[in-house]
């Protein structure tokens, strides 16, 4: 299984941006991928679908035709070369999470003329050489990350039920068994953005008072079309400092050009938020599921908590 790998254009990507770039834009396939480090052919594997699957990877194309024996994906190992590269997460359930919240993978250049493939594997002193270069120092990626919230909800969905699955969830009282599901969930880690978080505690519904910072908002919500995007209205309310007044009311604010989505995600996203609005013909309104991340802060002008998303990655519905 290879992490790292580069196409025709002389690109180099990690599986999981790969996947990210899929599904953030209608990207055609590259001709072929090598890996990063060998030149042996491999081939994308668990990156093209919508829907989340386990951690994207590199797989060998043939499997007459192995790693070469240096190359830090075959035998040898990074230990060979003095890297230590970090190990994936071990659950004790049977599913990837991503390990990071990322930024995107910066676009590609258009217009670069393709590249022959390679004839045969690289030497050794060349496949040295590239582990002593940028592939290794800035971009082994033995972790799984994603640039997009929606993976991360998709991969904690799955995680949830694999968790509940679990006979020593599933054997204890029913009363118990959320609890215990979130305590395994809160030995997991995640990073986001560089803060040092986990799977439980990254994630807030809009039913408690805000946490100071960015954290990802839950919860089902009224849709409107508003001038700039979408309003969602959360269905939860948040306590008020004074007991005696009534709860607060939660707004997530999505700015987009509705009419001129970025990339395919967004424009899938304002197809959804359209029809839950009753914006679209035949449609009748409905709330939605939604997450965001960002930083749920007071609107004392209006009374509310808003919180405003301007990335299409900082949104899942």
């Amino acid at each position: 299984m290879s992490e790292l790998a580069r196409n025709e254009h002389g690109d180099e990507w990690t599986a999981h941006a790969l996947r990210d770039d899929y599904v953030r834009n209608t990207t055609p396939k590259f001709a072929w991928w090598v890996c990063a480090f060998c030149d042996v052919e491999v081939t994308p594997a668990a990156v093209y679908g919508v829907k989340f699957e386990k951690r994207a990877y590199f797989t060998l194309a043939s499997r007459t035709s192995p790693h070469a024996n240096d190359c830090p994906y075959g035998d040898a190992g990074f230990v060979q070369y003095g890297v230590r590269a970090t190990q994936p997460q071990a659950h004790r359930f049977n599913v990837d999470l991503p390990e990071k919240l990322v930024a995107p993978r910066p676009p590609r250049q258009a217009g670069v003329a393709g590249q022959g493939k390679p004839n045969g594997l690289a030497s050794a002193t060349e496949i040295r050489r590239r582990v002593n270069g940028l592939a290794a120092t800035a971009t082994i990626p033995n972790q799984y990350t994603t640039s997009l919230l929606q993976t991360l909800i998709d991969a904690r969905k799955e995680a949830i039920k694999a968790i509940y699955g679990l006979k020593s969830i599933s054997m204890l009282p029913a009363a118990k068994q959320t609890s215990a599901m979130f305590e395994v969930l809160k030995s997991v880690p995640l990073d986001l953005y560089g803060m040092a978080t986990n799977y439980n505690s990254a994630f807030h519904k809009t039913t408690k008072m805000p946490w100071r910072g960015n954290f990802i908002y839950y919860g089902m919500a009224d849709v409107a079309v508003i001038s700039n995007g979408f309003l969602l209205t959360s269905h939860d309310r948040i306590p008020n400092a004074d007991a005696t007044l009534p709860p607060i009311a939660a707004y997530v604010v999505i700015q987009c050009d509705r009419a001129n989505p970025v990339n395919r995600m967004e424009g899938r996203m304002i197809t959804t938020l359209n029809e839950a609005a009753g914006a679209v013909a035949g449609k009748v309104a409905h709330a939605v599921s939604w997450s965001a991340y960002g930083q749920l802060v007071m609107n004392n002008t209006a009374g509310v908590y808003e919180l405003t998303v301007t990335q299409p990655n900082h949104i899942a519905v």
